[in-house]
């Protein structure tokens, strides 16, 4: 199947919101699969991992954003502070995805975050959440239950405004999370 970004935009249901700023300047566009049906929702159950965080993790601070349906949870380190270009762009995700109300705080313990999806923000949250030292080019595009909670890996705002080239990814990253919070 070959989609048109107009087309897979509308049909996440993304438009008007999301317009492209700038030319992405690959030629390559990366196909999103934007329906869910059961043998999508059993891929993903395939995929999913349990991650075990080992006992030695020393604790960190993140922001977390929950929107206010417990259905969504977007953490990343405390120490990234958003720029407010990184922040305009975050909103826009949180509108794209129609999550119109949201709460952010600050948590030591993830476990302790009750949604229907968790999304680390970049390579460092993905990193000390998971327990890993992969890249997040591996730890991406991948479902992982955390505490039993689905959780994905996308890049982090900062990323995204350096790399067009990203947004992409990260969308596809985020119709995978759409899918786990429809099941």
């Amino acid at each position: 199947m070959n989609f048109l970004r107009e087309d897979v935009l509308r049909e996440l249901e993304l438009l008007p919101v999301w317009k492209l700023r700038a030319p992405i300047t690959t030629e390559i566009q990366p196909q999103v699969k934007t329906t869910f049906n059961t043998e999508t929702q059993a891929e993903i159950k395939a995929e999913v991992k349990t991650v075990i965080l080992p006992v030695a993790v020393e604790p960190s601070v993140y922001v977390c954003t929950v929107s206010d349906d417990k259905k969504w949870a977007f953490i990343w380190p405390a120490s990234l502070i958003l720029s407010a270009s990184q922040s305009t762009l975050f909103k826009n995700i949180l509108v794209a995805l129609k999550i119109t109300k949201s709460t952010q705080m600050q948590v030591s313990k993830i476990e302790e975050i009750q949604t229907s999806v968790i999304i680390l923000m970049g390579e460092e949250a993905a990193q000390k959440v998971l327990g890993t030292v992969e890249s997040i080019e591996t730890l991406r595009g991948k479902s992982y239950l955390l505490h039993t909670t689905p959780t994905i890996v996308t890049y982090h705002p900062s990323d995204l405004l350096q790399s067009l080239q990203l947004k992409p990814k990260t969308w596809e990253d985020l119709c995978l999370a759409k899918g786990i919070v429809k099941t």
